[in-house]
């Protein structure tokens, strides 16, 4: 990501979350609007169109399987960090279970 900011959001992660995210997701067609992929805990969330990427996260694993969001960066297009924090919310309730079964 070019120009990021930290930004402050925390989030528990059911199993079946973590292993969506750290699984990946590569768009399958151009409805689908973002991809995601993992490396050593960070996952890295991309807008497909643009392959712009938005947010990078790293995911602490705990031993059941559930997982915690910690050290959140987002690319500086979202000044506002209540918008970010949205964005995020909306990614993981409505959006990414779609990708991951979740």
């Amino acid at each position: 990501m070019p120009s990021s900011r930290p930004l402050a959001y925390s989030r528990h992660l059911r199993a079946a979350e973590v292993e969506g995210l750290l699984e990946g997701f590569k768009p399958l067609s151009m409805d689908d609007k973002w991809f995601f992929f993992a490396e050593d805990g960070v996952v890295h969330m991309h807008r497909s169109w643009t392959g712009e990427e938005i947010y990078s996260f790293r995911v602490t694993r705990r031993e059941d399987g559930a997982g915690e969001i910690g050290e959140v960066l987002v690319n500086t297009a979202y000044p506002h960090d209540e918008d970010a924090r949205q964005t995020l919310d909306l990614l993981f309730e409505k959006v990414l279970p779609q990708y991951y079964g979740g």
